[in-house]
């Protein structure tokens, strides 16, 4: 307003100059009176959430399909809140992880702040990676522990330094921008998750490290190239990387060699020249004992499947591999082995 008054008045262009510098501050102090008073506002109710004792009704609730709900609603947030975003989702829920007593509406405030800050470190990195190499990915998964039920929200993003872990729960502690953040959502979810359910909440971050190792023996070489290929996404994501050798003495050195935690599964052919996959299988248990071993062959006979499993192989495929249910295995291994990230 102040600038339309001022547009038909006489002054001369130094004056004019002056006074539009002056409208200039005034609206720059404008735009921060709004910003900080609109986070004084969410201060002001993540206080009013954090002393109340529960938010609607306790209820027997289906785990998976509030993850579903929870995953849809911060999606669909993000996209409206900036058009451009985008992230690939995927899904490990586990079918026995059944119902849970829970108050629904917290826990659901609890995974929307978990993926939305997912979403926040995928893009952050994106942004700072815009040479297209990077996809950003968000896995959701839910896994029956018999007496309790775990849900993990991972990201493939900037990662969490330890400095960060150490405070990250803390009231109003926040790495993002004035504006942006108000340090108030992870304790507010800890609380939610320790002192209203009894649960428990963790925290674990790959930055710096190394990805997931998965090991594939074949004597054939076009059998890396198809690997790479069926999982392309998972691969350009860093949700695990793979290795390939062409021969068993070959995958014992690289079983050896491999650091300590990275491997967590070994894909081996059965059928191989000199060493076959059957008499690799006992020597790469011994040499990792942690690490699975599942054999895959063109022979899905009983008397191939009987020698396998009694030589301790965790499973077997038969070709042409199925692909879909390769994938499922290898999420469900994975799961098992880095918990959550």
């Amino acid at each position: 307003e102040l600038r339309e008054a001022l547009e038909g008045a006489h002054l001369d262009a130094k004056l004019r100059v002056d006074i539009a510098e002056i409208a200039d501050m005034l609206q720059g102090n404008l735009d921060k009176v709004v910003q900080h008073g609109k986070r004084a506002d969410s201060i002001v109710k993540n206080m009013l959430l954090h002393s109340r004792e529960g938010s609607g009704a306790r209820s027997t609730t289906n785990v998976n399909a509030m993850v579903e709900e929870a995953l849809n609603l911060a999606y669909h947030g993000a996209r409206a809140e900036k058009p451009g975003f985008n992230v690939t989702i995927a899904k490990s829920l586990d079918p026995n992880a059944g119902a849970a007593d829970l108050y629904p509406q917290e826990m659901t405030r609890v995974l929307l702040n978990l993926i939305s800050n997912g979403f926040y470190a995928t893009n952050k990195r994106k942004l700072a990676e815009p040479n297209g190499a990077y996809e950003p990915t968000l896995t959701a998964s839910t896994r029956d522990l018999g007496q309790s039920v775990e849900i993990a929200i991972r990201d493939n993003g900037t990662g969490i330094a330890d400095e960060v872990k150490a405070k990250m729960f803390n009231p109003f502690f926040t790495t993002k921008p004035a504006g942006e953040g108000t340090g108030l959502g992870l304790s507010l979810s800890h609380d939610i998750v320790v002192k209203q359910h009894g649960g428990t909440m963790e925290v674990a971050s790959g930055r710096g490290a190394m990805s997931a190792l998965i090991l594939v023996v074949d004597d054939e070489p076009d059998v890396a190239e198809l690997f790479r290929q069926q999982f392309r996404k998972e691969l350009r994501a860093s949700r695990f990387d793979m290795e390939f050798a062409q021969s068993a003495p070959e995958a014992l050195e690289r079983v050896g060699a491999a650091e300590s935690g990275r491997l967590i599964l070994i894909l081996s052919d059965v059928n191989m020249p000199g060493m076959s996959g059957i008499e690799l299988l006992p020597r790469a248990r011994k040499a990792r004992p942690d690490v699975p071993v599942i054999m895959i062959t063109a022979y899905g006979d009983s008397e191939t499947r009987r020698k396998a499993i009694e030589a301790g192989a965790a499973g077997l495929f038969t070709k042409p591999i199925d692909f879909p249910e390769l994938r499922g295995e290898i999420g469900r291994r994975l799961d098992a082995a880095t918990g959550p990230q």
